[in-house]
């Protein structure tokens, strides 16, 4: 007898999940393969395929050698069967980008804030995201990577230090302006997701460590995001590191992102030393023979490593990516990075945790917007299955 809790269209969906994802992972596989691997029979994938092809989720790709060496058609899927918009909240602007299914970049857009007023941030976000959506019809997912602490019950953002105005700003609003189904992430979470991807890393456990104009981690577990309870997990940026610091806008003291995101990094610079940089990269492009230099270096270093160190000791990822805008960087601080954290980690622990430094030239935040509503999408097929 049936389980209670699933009923013939759960099956269908699960059958239907399971030859996608076969196809996707083993281009040109036959639908006898697909039949053996499944243990469904040759009539029932028969059915599935057809559907899915009448659909043009999938097509037949080319001849392939079958059983027995007989002649048999291979199936592939159809990337640009339909398409992700995602966006990235930002300090200091948003981005719009469109994605066909393969998360390769079709078209993006920044946009500046123009109005320091939550409450027309929504309406003017909505404006934009429909020139897209008149553009075309086939976009069947908005998937958001929002600055956190973000809550992903509510879709508040509850804070984001140096654009406060944006504080309680509710990402869902937006379902009263677009009918196309959204989903919104923590932008570290988000960038974890393509991370994987993009170094083709196949370790259950690692961790996204994001330098940028805030401070933030995503860590995965046994391949699965860790989110906690809110959504809010990983925020290592909100980590006391001086109880008796600097006031931090989320109520603590000496929070670890006021001394090494690249907002708070060029404030202290600037104030320190009498200069006027407008961002981290002009830092780095013109003070390398400074006086200095090395001294912000090595501060700078001390206070990543920090953040990292705790990120080892409570999730012992297997892997750490080190991103975000500070990474532009990474030629500085990689080296005194790693001398303070093979000095501070105990030593089984470091030899067994691979410390990778990006090179900031690939967008982790953008790119996982596509990344995770991909997986979004291959889990609720009903998204893919109202396109023809």
């Amino acid at each position: 007898m049936l389980n209670q809790g699933i009923n013939l269209a759960d099956i269908k969906e699960t059958n239907n999940s399971r030859v996608i994802n076969l196809i996707l992972n083993q281009e040109n596989i036959t639908r006898s393969e697909i039949s053996d691997i499944t243990q469904l029979t040759l009539a029932s994938i028969s059915k599935i395929t057809k559907k899915l092809i009448d659909y043009k989720l999938i097509y037949e790709s080319k001849y392939v050698k079958g059983k027995s060496g007989r002649r048999a058609i291979g199936l592939a899927f159809n990337y640009n069967h339909s398409y992700i918009l995602g966006v990235k909240i930002s300090r200091g602007y948003y981005q719009i980008s469109l994605f066909n299914l393969k998360c390769e970049l079709q078209e993006s857009f920044k946009y500046d804030y123009v109005l320091d007023d939550a409450e027309l941030f929504i309406p003017i976000l909505a404006e934009n995201i429909k020139k897209f959506i008149k553009k075309r019809s086939d976009i069947i997912l908005i998937s958001f990577a929002v600055p956190g602490p973000f809550n992903h019950k509510t879709g508040r953002i509850e804070l984001m230090t140096e654009y406060t105005y944006l504080d309680q700003v509710n990402i869902y609003e937006l379902s009263d302006y677009i009918d196309v189904p959204i989903i919104a992430n923590q932008d570290a979470n988000v960038a974890c997701s393509a991370v994987a991807g993009y170094y083709q890393l196949e370790e259950d456990t690692l961790a996204f460590y994001y330098l940028d104009k805030g401070v933030g981690a995503g860590i995965t577990s046994s391949y699965e995001l860790i989110k906690g309870n809110l959504g809010t997990a990983g925020e290592v940026g909100h980590i006391s590191i001086d109880y008796n610091g600097k006031d931090c806008s989320c109520g603590n003291k000496g929070c670890l992102e006021l001394y090494c995101s690249t907002l708070s990094a060029i404030h202290e610079i600037n104030e320190r030393y009498g200069t006027n940089f407008k961002d981290i990269e002009c830092f780095f492009s013109q003070t390398q023979n400074k006086s200095y230099f090395k001294e912000t270096i090595n501060r700078l270093a001390k206070y990543i490593s920090i953040g990292a160190l705790n990120i080892i000791n409570a999730y012992n990822p297997s892997i750490i990516v080190f991103g975000g805008e500070m990474m532009k960087g990474v030629e500085y601080l990689k080296e005194p990075i790693l001398q303070m954290l093979e000095k501070n980690v105990v030593k089984n622990i470091y030899s067994e945790t691979n410390l990778i430094f990006s090179d900031n030239s690939y967008d982790f935040v953008l790119y996982g917007t596509a990344y995770i509503g991909v997986d979004y999408v291959l889990n609720n097929l009903s998204l893919l299955l109202k396109y023809k």
